[in-house]
């Protein structure tokens, strides 16, 4: 199993999220969040590893983050989010992603097997996904699920997807959702995420 997981350097950015209240937080979607603390600032950005997997060219995608020593300009895609605000938990998201053998689709019916037929926007996806020559999917699991034991080990990732933070009474994501573009910005709850969610695992940080 590949395991693409925060170490202490991580931990360590942790430790000063926890402690040091950022002047603002900044915020651009699909490309990252900014802790940003006058002379330094931390980044949190998408990064896309090359996963174990049978298939080539599968990528592990997650969220690092990286404490810079410069002062942070922001550029004009780049907005404020907060202003001031503590943040008084993190939570580490975890999932384990496999994938499925690649096939040759046979005929534009097989390749479009068991997809939606309902929307227009449906049918626009089912007429693009019919040209496809063959495919295979990428699949996400809680790493404490019983599926965990079915998986090839080979072909297994355990993945830091990112971290869901707390603070003025909110709840901030910086993680990489479903092994897709990273998801940054406010969530409802963390416990509205775990319905939705089943396949991660929320480890909190130095709880």
């Amino acid at each position: 199993m590949q395991k693409f997981l925060y170490d202490e350097n991580a931990l360590e950015i942790f430790r000063y999220l926890l402690k040091h209240t950022p002047q603002r937080i900044f915020f651009s979607e699909f490309y990252r969040t900014v802790f940003d603390y006058g002379d330094s600032y931390i980044q949190a950005m998408l990064e896309e590893p090359e996963a174990a997997s049978q298939n080539k060219n599968d990528l592990a995608r997650r969220v690092e983050l990286t404490q810079i020593d410069n002062r942070f300009k922001p550029d004009k895609y780049e907005q404020t989010m907060y202003e001031g605000v503590w943040i008084s938990r993190i939570w580490i998201v975890r999932t384990l992603l496999y994938f499925t053998d690649h096939i040759i689709f046979e005929t534009p019916e097989q390749a479009i097997s068991g997809l939606p037929n309902e929307t227009e926007t449906d049918k626009a996806i089912l007429q693009i996904t019919s040209k496809a020559t063959g495919g295979h999917e990428q699949i996400v699991c809680h790493p404490e699920s019983e599926e965990v034991a079915q998986v090839n080990k080979d072909f297994a990732n355990l993945i830091d997807a990112g971290v869901i933070l707390e603070l003025d009474g909110k709840t901030l994501g910086c993680f990489s959702y479903f092994n897709s573009f990273s998801f940054r910005g406010e969530i409802e709850s963390l416990n509205d995420l775990k319905e939705v969610a089943e396949f991660y695992e929320f480890i909190e940080v130095f709880s």
